[in-house]
This record gives C-alpha cells, structure tokens and sequence, in this order.
C-alpha cells in the first residue's frame, strides 16, 4: 500500500472581533409514656441536630478538566454558582491539542470565551492527500464544502486556563479527593475528602479528565 501525506492550509488570525436546609442525622433515646391503661412502654425519639462541620453548596462537580470547567463556566455565566472538587494540586495542563469545528466553536461563543481562543489560533483553512512520490491525491478547502465552517485547533493548556481565568475565585478546590459520597436523609448527598472535608450538595456532577 503507498504512504500518503496530509498538509493543512492556515490562515492568519483575525482581529477579535437560598440556603440549604442543613444536613441531620439523628440520635435515639428512650422516653417513658404513661398509656391509657396505665402501662408503661418504651417509645424512640429522633432528635435532629444540624451538624456545623460540613460545608454546604448547591452543586459541586467534580474535577477540573475540560468538560467540569465548561460546564462551570456556562452555569456562571445563567448566575449560577457552583464548586469544583479537583484531586490535583493545579490544573492538568498537559495534552495535545483539541481540533474544534465550528460547533465547538459556537459553544465557545455562548460561554463567552471564543473570541479570546480566536485570536491566539490560526484558522485552518484547507487539506492537501499526497502520496508518497509527491503525487495529490486530494486537495480541498474547508469552507468550499460549508462557508460557515471553522477549523482551529487550540492547545489543551490555554483552553483550560482561559475556563479557569472566567470563574470567580476560589471555584475550583485543589487537592480535594473524593474519598466517599453518600446520599443524606433529606435527599441531597454527602461527599467526604480523603482529608475528612465534608461537603453537602443539592447537586453532584461528576467528569472524568478530557
């Protein structure tokens, strides 16, 4: 079978365009009651008391890659807060770069952060198939197959930080790893840290490192 190569056509880039009900649990004691017959029975009580260790949030994702950092971005930018539990002690920055086509790109446009990325990555315009001997097999350009379309590839490092830089401060937890998650007796759910940190959410999402 003959080897083949592939270049790329870039193009130089543009000018830029409420509070939650705390977390119970519940203790048990006996009491004595005086029955209509005048029987005495033994009756459980619960006493429900707050417990002021555990931190509370209305969503916590965890971990700080590319998708739990969007997806804390996005819901920044409705209003909504949220912390991100990371295992590491920084972000993983290391990786490739990723290849987006313009739907990723408009999904970077409704976070707010794509006219930034634009302006540090050349757009790429074209693809050219040669043969091993020098031969074209194939040469198109992107935008002669859809005018809309848009190819850049950003570097994996510089997508993260850019997440990153547009979230308040102190949304993403370092050195935080889940040792534990159970779900509480009021139906939100308990994580525990390796460090005992203890945190109460409404809501848990969960993203492996992309």
């Amino acid at each position: 079978m003959a080897a083949t190569s592939t270049s790329l056509f870039l193009k130089s880039p543009c000018s830029p365009p409420s509070q939650t009900k705390p977390f119970i649990h519940r203790q048990y004691t006996n009491a004595l009651f005086q029955s209509r017959t005048s029987r005495t029975k033994s009756v459980n009580i619960s006493i429900i008391r707050a417990q002021s260790n555990v931190r509370k949030e209305d969503i916590v994702i965890v971990g700080a890659g590319i998708a739990g950092l969007a997806t804390a971005l996005s819901l920044h930018r409705l209003g909504v807060g949220s912390l991100i539990l990371e295992q590491a002690e920084s972000l993983r920055t290391s990786g490739t770069s990723l290849t987006l086509f313009k739907n990723g790109w408009r999904v970077l446009d409704a976070i707010g952060v794509g006219n930034q990325l634009r302006n540090q990555f050349l757009e790429i315009q074209g693809m050219m198939v040669k043969s091993e001997d020098g031969r074209v097999l194939r040469s198109f350009k992107f935008k002669d197959e859809d005018e809309s379309q848009e190819f850049r590839a950003v570097e994996r490092r510089v997508l993260l930080e850019t997440f990153a830089g547009q979230l308040p401060p102190n949304a993403v937890q370092f050195s935080s790893k889940l040792a534990k998650i159970e779900t509480s007796t009021d139906s939100e759910t308990l994580l525990e840290l390796v460090d005992g940190t203890r945190t109460l959410a409404k809501a848990v999402m969960g993203f492996d490192h992309q």
